[in-house]
């Protein structure tokens, strides 16, 4: 009869113990900051590649949107020749990211038909009133 209660909290205890092996599993891949940087940068590439750059705008750092209008910024990045946009990885400090990004552009060459580059960008992310934000120099 003793036996009973004793199997129940090992039992409840290792299922308490793989539950929160799984959280922080969970939190390896799909959280943190390297997996808020990934959504906001791939959102932001998306943007630019759609032509949207107001959309893009709204993901830039605050400070920057309080120097630089959205009429500013428009004409800085009118257009984007990129067939494609991948943010590739995410490494990040304390309140600093770098997103590598992937790109397949074609450059753009007079009078000849290029098939698409494959090139690399690398995009800072900085932590800014507790959201992180496509950093853009004033």
């Amino acid at each position: 009869m003793r036996i009973a209660p004793i199997l129940r909290s090992r039992t409840a205890a290792m299922l308490a113990v793989a539950c929160a092996a799984a959280s922080l599993a969970g939190c390896a891949t799909f959280g943190g900051p390297e997996g808020t940087v990934k959504s906001r940068a791939n959102e932001f590439w998306q943007a630019r590649l759609d032509g949207r750059p107001d959309k893009a705008y709204e993901l830039t750092t605050p400070s920057y949107r309080e120097l630089r209008t959205l009429r500013q910024y428009r004409v800085k990045f009118a257009g984007l020749s990129a067939k494609s946009v991948d943010v590739d990885s995410v490494t990040c400090e304390a309140e600093r990211c770098v997103a590598r990004i992937k790109m397949e552009v074609v450059p753009p060459i007079a009078g000849l038909k290029m098939e698409p580059i494959e090139m690399y960008s690398d995009d800072i992310w900085v932590l800014e009133g507790g959201k992180w934000w496509h950093y853009e120099a004033p």
